[in-house]
């Protein structure tokens, strides 16, 4: 892999966890506003549709961009030669139990240190 394909890739990998700090952020503006501004005789604000749809809209790339990270990490897990298969299997539970905050790791010890196709 070329050194600017690993730099792309890295910045795709920092991704999941802008969009869990956007959704946290947005969830938390929703909350805040809707105490300080809500009535109950004027029913939901417009503010809170927004919000809601938004942190919605949040999440499902939060989703996507998770699930895509770790299927293509399993691949180049799975394909990988270097990696021995202890290292494999540690490597593969710590994708699925650590989740977004193993595949910067992954990333920088595994693919941004690897000399191959520099």
């Amino acid at each position: 892999m070329f050194k600017t394909n690993k730099i792309v890739l890295g910045i795709i990998t920092l991704l999941p966890l802008l969009f869990l700090s956007l959704y946290l952020l947005t969830v938390a503006g929703l909350f805040t506003d809707a105490v300080n501004v809500h009535r109950p005789e004027n029913g939901p604000p417009g503010f809170m549709v927004n919000n809601f749809l938004s942190s919605v809209m949040i999440m499902g790339c939060f989703f996507l961009s998770t699930i895509g990270l770790l299927i293509y990490f399993l691949f180049h897990l799975a394909s990988n030669p270097i990696i021995n298969n202890d290292e494999r299997f540690f490597w593969a539970l710590f994708f699925l139990f650590a989740g977004i905050l193993s595949f910067p790791l992954y990333w920088y010890f595994r693919i941004h240190l690897n000399p191959k196709n520099q």
